[in-house]
């Protein structure tokens, strides 16, 4: 029976299958009825649209399957519009139809948008024209790719043009330097005259005026090319005698009729009097000097006859200034000024009759010293007698220019006359004694004049006293009394306060009295009882407890033994009894031995205490007293106001503060845990506080409880009492957790026994690999491990690119990458983001401009990719052996099309044809051609002539230049063997 059912299965799986290949999944009633096999239009449920990568639209939705489908396995019909359309273009515009077609038909509606992509707008004359018109070829289908430059199009029409002729002249091959794209001629040129700007005078639309050839380079934007006549024949002023500058610029305009001219006379402003003469030239510029750059700048070079013909003053004998300037402004001669800041000339010296100073016409002569007017009047000066008192000739040391010479001020600043010296300040005898001499030798000290009143004065003795002879020390300048004495080195305050000097100072000398207090008082020391200040040994120094307001009240400084509270005792004798107070000691216990010695709650002796009673105690009183127990705080449990419940002894020093010492029956009683076993430490403020036994706590750092090890019952870890027995590693709790894992299997897979290297505390879900030896990005992001690792060790599955995707790789065949050699490292073109877009490093042959093809069949011809070379030749072997302009296999050229072309096309070209040849582009025969024809005569460029062209084509002439030399022949090639650079 097992066999008929396996038979009958087998058969249904061989009628099953579809004849349209492996990748149509779709159930058949999608296309078929249980009718037949036909399809039916009418009942057809095949959404081409969703179902495929190819959408039926336009005519492609109304053609029959088969027209594309050619055979029952579809998969096998590519969507590229080149698998069913033939190119009718020639591969000119590529293999992507849509660029330029729609599926509604094969009309191009979108040709000025093509040519905008590539860089071609047709706009002006271009938007008219047929693309046949443009893009030549054998076929009017075929569009080959035309340059952006005009000149790609426009060469004859520039080479043809004459008026002007664009070649001679040099012009720029751009066309729209001059032309405009948007014109439908060329006759509306806009030539961009820049470089020489026509502005009024030079505004002329006819070009010819100025370029009188054909090549218009030839004309010179120098003004004298044009005007060398106009220099030549002006005459105000000549500018050729005027040696003028021929650039015209210097002093016109582009203004018609050269007017107005302006010339720069900077270096020299003409204002005033001479602004008035400006346009007469020849007035300054005389014939004398000869050219204009001659004629003096100085005021002298004009003015010297005016200089020297001035007697009023005579400017010669005076020496003055021959700078005009320095007197006179341009706009005339009068009115002149004279800088005489050297003398100024103020109030009496404010004299408008100069002669009267300058007593001769040379007014240098006259000396700006006062002595050289007024030395008889200073002789005849009798108050005082200048000349006596040897007084300055410099009459400003006194006097200003007042006339009249008052007031005069004598500078007596050296020595100020105030009060009774400022009475007699006019009678300047009354101290310049005639016995002084001159007023130089007149003392300023006080004794210089007053030494007789110092001797006399009796009351007190100054001489005796040996007072100061510097009156100022007591006495003001007003008189001599009232006087004063400084008598802060003692001062007089209270009962010191005397009016009568005497009381202290005994003697006429009052330098004998001491400022010592005993001097005056040692009576009252010796005498004084209570206390008896000798015995005490008080110091005789008063001020020490006494003011000058009187004996009483006393003070004394008890800051060194503070007599607060209990020992603020007014009477001393309580303290201090016996009469010598300094007998008294500070020490505590030297009055109060006989309390501590009977105190006995506590026992101060048995415990030790100190015998500093401020340790406990204040002056207030014995009680309340305080003891230091800072070294055990005494918070929370251990706050016993009975100190017997922990000191059990009189003798208070006999506690210790180890926790042990109190509580070591708690601590070995104690079996949940079992402190003993556990080996937990004697000290109970490890893990309790003087708060209580619980809740106590334990630093579990070393192992943190978090998430799930965030368990309140110790022993679900802890299995016995001794809690040190318990491991930290992950495995000593889960290793059957590990062991029976099979999704994956740990063990096979060699995973490690630390948990935490994918798991949390908080479950063993989710858990985290770290995969990034091999990143699982895009479409490597796979959930599914099991995908990649089909085996349940996990490290079996390699991290080669081809140990998935071989199959890939093999089965590739658009290009075959098994031909093409291509590496199997699928990350050398591909990302994990898919197979496409893919990406191939195409640097060892850069694809650019003209190489940048998108299609890489169209130089792949073959599966095989490596079989493409990368020589040139190898594509355009055809275009070399077509090439006849200039014929490249007839010249020799090389097939190495980098040689002379670039990428961007075979035009513009280039050639190296000074180094590798003849220099054309350099020496004698730079400028000398104009097309490669002029030389090369024939198609075949490796033939030359140098006989056709200049003057080598006279041959009667050259063989007279070339008379007696050795193995001449008037023959190309010989003429390149003896100059192969060019020269002579």
């Amino acid at each position: 029976m097992s066999s008929i059912i396996l038979v009958v299965f087998a058969s249904m799986q061989l009628l099953a299958q579809s004849p349209h290949g492996k990748e149509l999944t779709v159930d058949c009633a999608q296309c078929h009825t249980s009718e037949s096999w036909n399809v039916n239009i009418q009942t057809l449920k095949f959404n081409h649209n969703e179902l495929t990568d190819f959408n039926l639209e336009g005519t492609h939705s109304e053609i029959n399957c088969k027209e594309c489908h050619t055979t029952l396995i579809f998969e096998e019909v590519q969507n590229q519009c080149i698998s069913c359309h033939t190119d009718m273009h020639s591969a000119s515009v590529g293999n992507d139809c849509a660029r330029c077609h729609t599926a509604q038909n094969w009309n191009v509606d979108n040709i000025p948008e093509l040519h905008e992509q590539n860089g071609f707008p047709l706009i002006g004359a271009h938007t008219s024209l047929n693309c046949v018109e443009c893009h030549t070829s054998e076929t009017n289908l075929r569009f080959d790719k035309l340059g952006n430059e005009c000149v790609n199009c426009h060469q004859s029409d520039f080479n043809e043009t004459i008026n002007p002729n664009h070649t001679i002249a040099d012009f720029s091959l751009n066309c729209t330097e001059c032309h405009s794209a948007f014109d439908t001629t060329w006759s509306l040129g806009d030539f961009n005259h820049d470089k020489f700007p026509l502005t009024l005078g030079h505004d002329i639309q006819e070009c010819k005026q100025c370029h009188k050839t054909n090549n218009f380079s030839d004309t010179s934007p120098e003004c004298i090319t044009c005007h060398q006549n106009d220099f030549n024949n002006s005459e105000i002023p000549n500018h050729t005698n005027a040696q003028f500058s021929t650039d015209c610029i210097t002093c016109h305009t582009t203004n018609p009729d050269w007017t107005p001219a302006n010339w720069n006379h900077d270096f020299y402003a003409l204002n005033g009097a001479h602004a008035e003469i400006s346009d007469d030239c020849v007035a300054c510029h005389k014939p004398k000097y000869g050219t204009y750059d001659n004629t003096p700048t100085d005021c002298v070079g004009c003015h010297l006859e005016d200089f020297n013909s001035t007697t009023e003053p005579n400017h010669s004998a005076s020496n003055f200034s021959t700078d005009c300037t320095y007197c006179h402004t341009e706009n005339s001669w009068t009115p002149s000024t004279f800088n005489h800041d050297s003398f100024p000339l103020t109030l009496g010296h404010d004299i408008d009759g100069c002669t009267q100073c300058h007593t001769t016409s040379n007014y240098a002569d006259a000396s700006p010293e006062c002595v050289s007017c007024h030395l008889n009047d200073f002789n005849n000066s009798e108050i005082p007698n200048h000349t006596n008192a040897q007084f300055s000739t410099d009459c400003i040391t006194c006097h200003t220019t007042n006339p009249d010479w008052t007031p005069a001020n004598w500078n007596h600043d050296f020595y100020a006359l105030n009060g009774a010296h400022a009475e007699i300040s006019d009678d300047c005898v009354a101290c310049h004694k005639p016995k002084y001499g001159t007023y130089d030798n007149t003392p300023t000290d006080c004794v210089g004049c007053h030494l007789e009143d110092f001797n006399s004065t009796t009351e007190p003795n100054h001489s005796a006293s040996n007072f100061s002879t510097d009156c100022t020390y007591c006495h003001t300048e007003n008189s001599w009394t009232p006087s004063t004495f400084n008598h802060d080195s003692f001062p007089l305050t209270l009962g010191h306060d005397i009016d009568d000097c005497t009381q202290c100072h005994t003697t006429s000398n009052y330098s004998d009295t001491s400022s010592e207090c005993v001097s005056c008082h040692l009576n009252d020391f010796n005498t004084t009882s209570d206390p008896d200040h000798q015995n005490a040994g008080f110091s005789t120094e008063c001020n020490a407890c006494h003011t000058t307001g009187g004996w009483t009240p006393a003070t004394f400084n008890h800051d060194f033994f503070p007599l607060t509270l209990g020992h603020d005792i007014n009477d001393c004798k309580q303290c201090h009894t016996t009469s010598n107070y300094a007998d008294v000691s500070p020490e505590c216990v030297s009055c109060h031995l006989n309390d501590f010695n009977t105190t006995s709650d506590p026992d101060h002796q048995s415990a030790g205490f100190s015998t500093e009673c401020t340790a406990c105690h204040t002056t207030g009183g014995w009680t309340p007293a305080t003891f230091d127990h800072d070294f055990f705080p005494l918070t929370l449990g251990h706050d016993i106001n009975d100190c017997k419940q922990c000191h059990t002894t009189n003798n208070y020093a006999d506690a210790s503060p180890e926790c042990v010492s109190c509580h070591l029956n708690d601590f070995n009683t104690t079996s949940d845990p079992d402190h003993q076993s556990a080996g937990f430490s004697t000290e109970c403020n490890a893990c309790h506080t003087t708060g209580g036994w619980t809740p106590a706590t334990f630093d579990h750092d070393f192992f943190p409880l978090t998430l799930g090890h965030d368990i309140n019952d110790c022993k679900q870890c802890h299995t016995t009492s001794n809690y040190a027995d318990v491991s930290p590693e992950c495995v000593s709790c889960h290793l059957n957790d590990f062991n029976t894992t099979s999704d994956p299997d740990h063990q096979s897979a060699g995973f490690s026994t630390e948990c935490n290297a994918c798991h949390t505390t908080g479950g063993w879900t989710p858990a985290t690999f770290d995969h990034d030896f091999f990143p699982l990005t895009l479409g490597h992001d796979i959930n599914d491990c099991k995908q990649c690792h089909t085996t349940s060790n996990y490290a079996d599955a390699s991290s080669e690119c081809v140990s998935c995707h071989l199959n890939d790789f093999n089965t590739t065949s658009d290009p075959d990458h098994q031909s093409a050699g291509f590496s199997t490292e699928c990350t050398a073109c591909h990302t994990t983001g898919g197979w496409t877009p893919a990406t191939f490093d195409h640097d060892f042959f850069p694809l650019t401009l003209g190489h940048d093809i998108n299609d890489c069949k169209q130089c792949h011809i073959t599966n095989n990719y490596a079989d493409a070379s990368p020589e040139c030749v190898s594509c355009h072997l055809n275009d070399f052996n077509t090439t006849s302009d200039p014929d490249h296999q007839s010249a020799g050229f090389s097939t190495e099309c980098t040689a002379c072309h670039t990428t961007g096309g075979w035009t513009p070209a280039t050639f190296d044809h000074d180094s590798q040849y003849f220099p054309i582009y350099s020496g004698k025969h730079q400028g000398e051609w104009d097309k490669c024809t002029d030389c090369h005569t024939t198609n075949n460029y490796a033939t030359f002539s140098c006989i056709d062209c200049h003057e080598h084509s006279n041959k009667a002439e050259v063989d007279s230049d070339h008379r007696g030399e050795n193995g001449y022949v008037y023959e190309s090639n010989a003429c390149y063997r003896c100059h192969p650079d060019g020269r002579d």
